[in-house]
């Protein structure tokens, strides 16, 4: 089983953490939180909780899926090859910002070929990622992955918006699988 790699130092952030196992919360000033209604129950989550763009494959029962379209009950591969249900989706709409001062309104690209990446993964500054090298769960910015381009990730050019998705699973243990082979951790609450 991966480890978690805790250093933390940003100034943003209080010093303390309730648990060994979570990074400090940031709080978001400029996000519109959504439910989606048109499939199965959808939980409207927090904006501090991590995420993955919109149009990430995840590895499921049935091949790999752009994450939009999981379902609660769906089935997906962990990192370990079993199989593993999905407790709960969440999706928000995000503004594109420059120079956000809100550290959860960063998405970084983990570019194909790197981390197991078979595609480009653009993840959230909170989300850790497997290193595979060092089985060490990682957050993007402590490896130096770059942030990524407002022409990479936003769908909607005339309101400057994104859509971010997070997956949790039954056994928050288990981390699932995007993009042909980058493993990342599941929603931990």
């Amino acid at each position: 089983m991966p480890h978690w790699d805790d250093s933390h130092s940003c100034s943003s952030c209080s010093s303390s953490s309730s648990s060994e196992e979570e990074e400090p919360i940031h709080t978001t000033t400029k996000t519109t939180t959504t439910t989606t209604t048109t499939r199965a129950p959808t939980t409207t989550i927090p904006p501090e909780i991590p995420c993955l763009l919109e149009g990430t494959e995840v590895k499921t029962i049935h091949g790999y899926v752009p994450i939009e379209r999981i379902l609660v009950g769906e089935k997906l591969i962990s990192d370990f090859g079993k199989e593993i249900k999905v407790a709960k989706v969440g999706k928000w709409l995000k503004t594109f910002e420059e120079a956000p001062q809100d550290l959860s309104n960063i998405v970084y690209k983990i570019p194909k070929g790197e981390y197991g990446a078979q595609s480009d993964v653009f993840i959230t500054h909170n989300h850790r990622f497997l290193d595979q090298k060092q089985w060490i769960l990682r957050l993007p910015y402590k490896v130096g992955l770059a942030r990524a381009k407002r022409s990479e990730i936003v769908k909607d050019n005339q309101n400057n918006t994104y859509t971010l998705y997070h997956i949790r699973m039954e056994n928050t243990d288990d981390n699932f699988v995007v993009n042909g082979g980058c493993v990342v951790e599941s929603w931990k609450t």
